[in-house]
């Protein structure tokens, strides 16, 4: 019957096999214990709101395993330069905190882009950014 909508698991295993069968279960987010504060703050509220959240670790081993829920439009946005930069680093698996010192910016300019980015596609988490960029052949994979 799986699990309540509302379950975050919280674990120290970077394990895709965890992963996958908690999400077939019905969690709604993985989180590494050695995430920062401020990133288990950010899961803890995007699995209230109810969408997914996956620790940035994480993210490409999801790209195998079909959430749920997920409707994919076929968007024509235009991203900036900029957008499409972070968009990339996003989808590799890059941290904002990483995203802000590859590219010289504040942890805050790239969360702003970030949500620029998701309110321009009508993207609700950084899963669905990189099923984005993946469907956009904007990265190369491996």
């Amino acid at each position: 019957s799986g699990l309540p909508a509302s379950v975050l698991l919280l674990t120290i295993h970077e394990d895709e096999t965890m992963l996958k069968e908690g999400i077939r279960a019905g969690a709604r987010g993985y989180i590494l214990k050695r995430a920062v504060e401020s990133e288990l703050t950010n899961a803890i509220r995007a699995v209230a709101r109810g969408e997914f959240y996956v620790h940035p670790a994480m993210t490409r081993a999801l790209l195998e395993v079909p959430p749920p829920t997920v409707i994919v439009h076929n968007r024509q946005a235009t991203l900036t330069q900029r957008e499409l930069e972070i968009l990339r680093l996003i989808a590799t698996g890059h941290t904002n905190r990483q995203i802000a010192e590859n590219l010289d910016l504040s942890i805050r300019t790239v969360e702003t882009h970030r949500g620029n980015l998701m309110s321009k596609l009508d993207l609700h988490s950084r899963v669905e950014l990189v099923r984005y960029a993946m469907e956009q052949n904007l990265i190369n994979d491996g």
